[in-house]
């Protein structure tokens, strides 16, 4: 049976939210799997995407981080991050033959101006551009008003539609009929991003120096690193985000290499944000999120270690101590050029020692 996968922000997860309407409406004919984490941006999804195992061609992912994303592009230099990850995302859905739904939920100040910003305008016209249809949030908020609802009856806060409006069941079936269009289509587009020429996404999700643990709860299960301890990791390439493990306490995550140092806030979890999901308990300790890193590319070409700033973290049990679930990062073949220059200039300058020794012990 094909697959329709979720891959978004908290839309995606609220209690009564559209992906429920759209299991009833397409779970006789696809297997519906949601993968999407609240108070998450694209990148998590690019986690969420490439660390899915049971994926296979044909498959539809559908994409739902735009009001996560747009909420956070407040300037020009994370607009251009941001956007970037959409565009690995849907590199990724191309490179694995995965047909790809982008659903655009606008945040409710932009529904009420319907003035799009830079980064959904920007996103628009690469999806368009690469004749990928996209369900317009937009012109389903414009129906519904038209239809007689008012904008605080559509949404319940300012990032999510209200499960109580029938905005909800126009989105599902949006989405479902888009995939049916494409499952009848036959041949995915083929999406070749110019700036990625010679470039890859992998994730790191083993780290040396602490004991994995388990984490499992209703939206996600795998391993863990606590980071109150140093961890370390070889890395070749630019890292574009950390999936962590919060604590309600909140964390400094400090990152060094031989050549500089950078910290990343590890936030504390939202308690109260509990009540919008569908089990209370996998916000309580258990909510992960990405820090991108904006203002300049963290490129790391070696070991990298990790560890927290203020040992907070050191005063909880291990079940509330912050964790490292996984790193994203993307390849440079500037980066890896000049590693495996260095590696062999390394090898170059063992091998005249080692002759130069030989020859000294034979006089």
């Amino acid at each position: 049976m094909r697959k329709i996968i979720v891959i978004g922000g908290s839309n995606s997860v609220i209690k009564d939210g559209w992906t429920n309407e759209l299991l009833s409406i397409a779970g006789e004919k696809y297997d519906v799997v949601n993968r999407a984490i609240g108070a998450s941006e694209t990148c998590m999804g690019i986690f969420r995407l490439k660390t899915f195992k049971d994926i296979n061609p044909g498959d539809i992912v559908i994409w739902e981080y735009a009001v996560n994303d747009n909420a956070r592009a407040i300037s020009a230099i994370k607009t251009r991050a941001l956007v970037r990850n959409v565009k690995w995302f849907t590199q990724i859905c191309s490179d694995n033959r995965l047909y790809l739904v982008p659903l655009i939920i606008p945040l409710q100040s932009a529904a009420k101006t319907m003035v799009r910003s830079t980064y959904i305008n920007s996103i628009q016209e690469f999806f368009s551009n690469n004749n990928i249809d996209y369900i317009d949030g937009f012109e389903a908020v414009k129906s519904r008003i038209h239809a007689g609802d008012s904008l605080s009856g559509i949404y319940r806060d300012r990032r999510h539609f209200s499960s109580q409006n029938s905005i909800i069941s126009d989105v599902a079936k949006s989405v479902f009929h888009l995939c049916e269009e494409l499952a009848l289509k036959g041949a995915q587009n083929i999406v070749k991003v110019p700036e990625f020429a010679g470039r890859s996404i992998y994730v790191i999700t083993d780290f040396q120096g602490s004991d994995a643990h388990t984490l499992k709860n209703s939206i996600f299960e795998g391993t863990y690193y606590n980071f109150c301890s140093m961890l370390s990791v070889r890395v070749h390439g630019n890292i574009l985000g950390i999936i962590v493990k919060r604590t309600i306490f909140g964390a400094t995550l400090l990152m060094k290499t031989k050549n500089m140092q950078i910290k990343g806030l590890c936030k504390k979890s939202n308690r109260t944000a509990a009540v919008k999901h569908k089990e209370a308990k996998w916000q309580i300790g258990n909510l992960m999120f990405e820090k991108s890193f904006y203002r300049k590319k963290l490129s790391v070409n070696g070991m990298l270690t990790l560890t927290e700033k203020g040992k907070i973290g050191s005063t909880l049990n291990s079940a509330e101590q912050p964790g490292i679930i996984a790193m994203v990062v993307e390849t440079d073949p500037k980066s890896l050029s000049f590693s495996l220059k260095s590696q062999l200039l390394k090898a170059r300058n063992l091998y005249r020692r080692l002759r130069r020794r030989f020859s000294a012990s034979r006089v």
